[in-house]
């Protein structure tokens, strides 16, 4: 997995079928060149997370963050809390859940 806290990460061309991301601040961008299967977040305190990797699936449990989706995303679960912001499109499946503060975008 990856631990990161209050730091900037760009992810360029990993191959691995499960990611798990641990983030508290700071910003992580995946790119396209990515080949993961799934990825898991649990992010807090003003994270940014910008995935241009195509996904068969992303599990969020989010609070005080900004998920930008801009690839492919076949399955989107999880929840979202603290003023959450996620964007994403092109979704077969989606089971999320929010509070007040949050809100999701799909297109």
């Amino acid at each position: 997995g990856l631990n990161m806290g209050n730091t900037r990460v760009t992810l360029e061309a990993i191959e691995q079928s499960n990611l798990e991301v641990t983030q508290q601040d700071g910003q992580l961008w995946l790119e396209k060149k990515n080949k993961i299967s799934k990825i898991s977040i649990n992010s807090e305190v003003d994270a940014k997370i910008y995935i241009y990797t195509n996904l068969d699936e992303l599990n969020v449990s989010a609070r005080d963050t900004e998920i930008v989706v801009q690839g492919e995303l076949r399955r989107l679960s999880g929840t979202l809390s603290g003023r959450s912001l996620l964007v994403a499109n092109g979704m077969d499946e989606v089971q999320l859940s929010k509070d007040k503060s949050s809100r999701i975008q799909l297109y």
